[in-house]
């Protein structure tokens, strides 16, 4: 893992966010349910390459990439989106870049938003009801 340590030391560290009190659906935890469930924390990683999902909302399921960052520092995210909601599973998608304004950053570490616009793609391993929901979101947007 020496690359990642050296790109934190490049400064991409402020585009990983660790132990945040959002499960892997990008949903907060409470302080009781936090404590309770001894929950370490969700990663929120932002950085270049990184691979992230919209949890919920018209897009809910759309997966994609972070391309960099804009001359603000807000991380740009490239997903691909169904022109038509509610279009066929595997219809046709485009390429639209969105950003993700770091604003969205400093709200997940201070865990002041109820949920996350986008989340990081679970690790296969992650068997929790959250990351369950997010793949069965992924799959149905297709």
């Amino acid at each position: 893992m020496a690359d990642e340590s050296a790109s934190e030391e490049a400064g991409d560290g402020r585009y990983l966010l660790r132990t945040l009190h959002y499960d892997a659906f990008g949903s907060r935890l409470l302080p009781p349910t936090w404590a309770a469930k001894q929950i370490e924390g969700c990663t929120l990683d932002v950085r270049d390459g990184a691979q992230v999902v919209i949890p919920t909302g018209m897009h809910a399921g759309a997966k994609g990439e972070v391309d960099g960052t804009d001359r603000e520092g807000n991380p740009r995210c490239r997903f691909r989106l169904k022109l038509k909601r509610g279009g066929p599973p595997n219809g046709f998608k485009a390429a639209h870049m969105m950003v993700l304004g770091t604003w969205w950053l400093q709200a997940a570490a201070d865990g002041t938003v109820e949920q996350l616009p986008v989340v990081n793609v679970p690790a296969a391993n992650d068997s929790s009801p959250a990351a369950q929901r997010l793949h069965g979101v992924c799959d149905a947007y297709g």
